[in-house]
Formats: structure tokens, C-alpha cells, sequence
């Protein structure tokens, strides 16, 4: 097939770039057509045949890996190119496992434009595509919905830090993803290739725990007739997520941290220990310091697992995430029909407080889909059909939902200053006063999270 018999579709929503980057490609002999965001480039691949998609990630509205799942759905064996100015190639490279089949880096250079154009028009191995694809599906989280300042900071954090083989603790609320922000440190990372292996360690009797991560020899557990190799063997070369590691039994820490120092296990009821090469990744929603100053926690393990420490921040620190998180999520559950959020709709989302933080979001969306057959869902099938009841709990009723969650004292508090804040319409002086509180303890406990209301 010539360059002339090839047709590219270029998706970028600055004009400007639309046009260089077709000039490139129309100079090369290519046929080209122009779209400006997610939407638009949809509605030509439904009515034109390309060859190539070449799309920038960060666009208002779907970004161009949003657009990259929805263009998997339609035509699995068409390449897409993604190109960005920001990130750098190392995190260029993993949206390779979303299944772009190459990327551009900006400012863009004719002579590498021409170059992965004409890879990407090499008749793809199907075998290749069908990887890509169920990678795709399995990587579509809310980890790559990151336009917030704050996800942001984390991702260059976590792109720093991938790597390494230092154990990293990662903590956030319920609900805010960190076991994919587990599985991105893993996927980014030279173990890539090697299994992560994860456990929550509050689903697991104290009393087994030890066999699952360390393994057993025949007859150590009442009598059972076979051995077992532990977690930690099986995430030999890879990686071991230990979640909720706030519940692991006290005496269990101890032989974990020792697993950590020394990176051998003894399996229960065994007399030689077993060398691994494993990087632990854990994780808590619970204050791991107020768990120590309790006497439940130990304060060497805290310090052996925090060597890399990533804080995974609520929904409402990132309220610019959610009109993104939302259309995935409505992709996700939606299977295959043509639905979406009205803007109005997408702003009454982001004014929620979201104390659930991204789990609760995918369950308002997946109550929407059921309760409303509009193809546009309006703000008002918001309220009529009862989706946000939850959502919209008054402040005490939050604050006990929270309290049942295991929140720690420090985080009820935080959750208790935003209620008042809000209350306040973000008048810090004032709502110090309702607090009871220093107005300067107010402000130090919000330093960071923008301008005060009252001027």
C-alpha cells in the first residue's frame, strides 16, 4: 500500500499543531484529516477508514487515552500514536501499555514523525494487538486521570521512584486507588515482566497470615499434608503488595521487618530460610504514626516501609479529576451504549464532597446508568432519581460514616475543618471562630489548598 492510499487522522486541540503536523504528514504523501478533541475524532473513525490515529493526551474533554479505549472498542487493529509535551519518555512508554502502538514527544520532529508513522503502517502482528487490547482494559483506572496539581506532583513522584527496589508505603482514604497506584509502580518499574503479587492482610486470619506470606512445610499446620510456597516466593523477581498492613498482627511485623533486612523467609514450621528478591509495596488508610504512639504498630517496621512514602490525595483535593474519572467510569459500566454527562451534570459532580473518593463516584455512575435511559444524563437525573442521596448526607452524617470507616482521629478532623469551610464559603477567619480555634492553626492546617475567601 502507497504513502497517497494511506489516510491519518490527526486530534490535537491546538489548531496550530493540527496544521503542522498535517503539512508534515501531506508532504509525505499522506491523506489527513484534522479533529480538535475526543468527540469529534470519535465521530470520523465511525464514518471514514484511517489508517493511523496521532493524538495529544492532554485535551479538554476526554483526554487522548480516554480516546485511545474508546478507539481499542471500535477498531482493535488500528494503530494510535499518542504525543504529549510533558513526561517524558519513561512515562511515554507505559501508555504502550494501554495499547498505543508508538508516541511522539513534543516539539515534534519531522524526520522521527515520518519515521513512526511509517512503523505504526506496518501491517501489525494481531497476536501483539490482542495483548495490547486486554492490557488496555485492564489499565483503564482512575491512576492515569491526573490533570489536578496535586496527582500530578504524585505521578512525577512515582515516575522517580519506579526503578528502584525501595520499599514504598502508600496511604490515602478508602477508596482512592492505591492499589493501582501499587500496580503503576510496578508496571513502570524493570519487575514489569515478573508478577505483583497482592494481599489484604485485614482479610486474613492472623493465625494463616503467616503461612500466606511465608509459606508452610508438610505437617506444619495441623498436620497438612502438603508444603506451600508463601507470597513472598511467589513475587520472587516481582513485586508484593501488602494492603491495610495497619492490621497485620504485631508479632507478624517483626518477621516481616526481618524479611525486609535480611530478604529471606523461613517458612512456618521450617529450619532454612529461603532467599527472595521482592520489592514491598504497602499500603493503609489508617494513621500508621497513631497506630505506634497506641503501642499497635511498630515504629522500626513504620520506618522500614516508609523509605519512599506516597500520599494518594482525596477526590476532593482533586476535584479537576472528576469530570475524566466520571466518563470512564460511565465507559466502563455503560457496555457499549452511547451515553454521557451533560456538563451541568459533570459540574453537580464536581461540587460533591465525595467522602467515599473515587469508589464512590464509579458506584453513583453505575446507579445512574441503571436509574436513567436518557443518552444525555442531565443534572437533574441527579436529583430526581435519588443518585447523589448518599452524596449529599449532611455533614454529621458524614462524619459518622467516616468514624465507622476506622478514620483516624486526624483525618475526622480534616474531614471536619472542610465541613465548616464549606459552611463558611471558604472564609477561613470565620469559620476559625465557629471552630473554636486560633485563626492561625486554621491556616497553618490549610496551608496549600488555595486563596482564603475573605478578603
Amino acid at each position: 500500500m502507497t504513502a497517497s492510499s494511506h489516510h491519518i487522522l490527526v486530534v490535537d486541540d491546538d489548531k496550530g499543531m493540527r496544521h503542522l503536523l498535517g503539512s508534515v504528514l501531506r508532504n509525505s504523501g499522506y491523506g489527513v484529516d484534522e479533529a480538535g478533541n475526543a468527540e469529534e475524532a470519535v465521530s470520523k473513525v465511525r464514518s471514514h477508514e484511517y489508517q493511523l490515529v496521532i493524538s495529544d493526551i492532554l485535551m479538554p474533554g476526554d483526554s487522548g487515552i480516554e480516546l485511545l479505549a474508546r478507539l481499542r472498542d471500535m477498531q482493535p487493529r488500528m494503530p494510535v500514536v499518542l504525543m504529549t509535551a510533558y513526561g517524558g519518555g519513561e512515562l511515554m512508554e507505559h501508555v504502550l501499555g494501554f495499547g498505543a502502538f508508538d508516541y511522539l514527544e513534543k516539539p515534534l520532529d519531522a524526520d522521527e514523525v515520518r519515521s513512526v508513522v511509517e512503523r505504526s503502517l506496518e501491517r501489525p502482528d494481531p497476536e501483539r494487538l490482542r495483548e495490547l487490547r486486554r492490557r488496555s482494559a485492564s489499565a483503564e483506572t482512575n491512576c492515569w486521570v491526573h490533570e489536578a496539581p496535586a496527582m500530578q506532583r504524585l505521578f512525577a513522584l512515582i515516575r522517580r521512584v519506579a526503578d528502584t527496589d525501595s520499599p514504598v508505603l502508600v496511604t490515602g482514604e478508602p477508596g482512592t486507588g492505591k492499589e493501582l497506584i501499587a500496580r503503576t509502580l510496578h508496571d513502570l518499574g524493570p519487575r514489569r515482566e515478573s508478577a505483583l503479587v497482592p494481599i489484604n492482610c485485614s482479610a486474613v486470619p492472623a493465625a494463616l497470615l503467616e503461612s500466606e506470606l511465608f509459606g508452610h512445610v508438610r505437617g506444619a499446620l495441623g498436620g497438612a499434608p502438603d508444603e506451600r510456597r508463601g507470597l513472598f516466593e511467589q513475587a520472587h523477581g516481582g513485586t508484593l503488595f501488602l494492603d491495610d498492613i495497619a492490621d497485620l498482627d504485631f508479632e507478624l511485623q517483626g518477621k516481616l521487618l526481618r524479611v525486609l533486612r535480611e530478604g529471606q523467609v523461613r517458612p512456618v514450621g521450617g529450619t532454612r530460610s529461603v532467599k527472595v528478591d521482592v520489592r514491598v509495596v504497602a499500603a493503609s488508610h489508617q494513621d500508621l504514626e497513631e497506630r505506634i504512639r497506641q503501642g499497635r504498630f511498630r515504629k522500626d517496621l513504620f520506618y522500614g516501609l516508609e523509605v519512599i512514602h506516597l500520599r494518594v490525595p482525596p477526590l476532593r483535593e482533586r476535584v479537576e479529576d472528576i469530570p475524566a474519572l466520571a466518563r470512564a467510569f460511565l465507559r466502563r459500566h455503560a457496555r457499549g451504549q452511547s451515553r454521557r454527562l451533560s456538563d451541568a451534570a459533570l459540574e453537580r459532580l464536581k461540587r460533591q464532597p465525595w467522602p467515599g473518593n473515587a469508589r464512590e463516584l464509579e458506584n453513583v455512575v453505575q446507579r445512574l446508568l441503571v436509574l436513567s435511559d436518557a443518552a444525555v444524563i442531565e443534572e437533574e437525573a441527579l436529583l430526581a432519581e435519588g443518585v447523589l442521596a448518599e452524596a449529599e448526607a449532611d455533614g454529621s452524617l458524614r462524619l459518622a460514616e467516616a468514624a465507622r470507616r476506622g478514620l483516624s482521629l486526624e483525618s475526622l478532623t480534616e474531614l471536619y475543618i472542610d465541613e465548616m469551610l464549606e459552611v463558611t464559603g471558604g472564609r477561613r477567619g470565620e469559620a476559625a471562630r465557629r471552630l473554636g480555634i486560633d485563626r492561625k492553626t486554621l491556616y497553618r492546617r490549610v496551608r496549600g489548598r488555595g486563596p482564603d475567601q475573605e478578603h
